[in-house]
């Protein structure tokens, strides 16, 4: 692989054989020569790409992950007002 860095979309093409379309990650580290690549899921989960089975993502997968991390920024906001709210309150409802 070429010119991919730290921030930027990979696609694992090697997960196709358990799901339909390939997982998607952001890029956290990068093997030397680009053998390896460890990237982040959208709800944290990190993983290691084979740099053959790496590809970048289309403009849709990375719109869908970008989508995906707000919606998960969203309920975890929520989630913790909703804790705060309880903490304040005593645990009561």
């Amino acid at each position: 692989m070429t010119d991919i860095g730290f921030g930027n979309h990979l696609a694992d093409e090697s997960t196709r054989e358990f799901v339909p379309s390939p997982w998607v990650g952001r890029v956290v580290h990068i093997r030397p020569g680009g053998t390896a690549y460890r990237a982040v899921s959208p709800t944290g989960w990190v993983w290691t790409i084979a740099g053959c089975h790496a590809r970048p993502t289309a403009e849709e997968q990375t719109a869908a992950y970008e989508a995906k991390v707000a919606r998960t920024s969203q309920q975890r906001d929520a989630l913790a007002a909703q804790l705060e709210s309880l903490n304040r309150r005593g645990g009561r409802r």
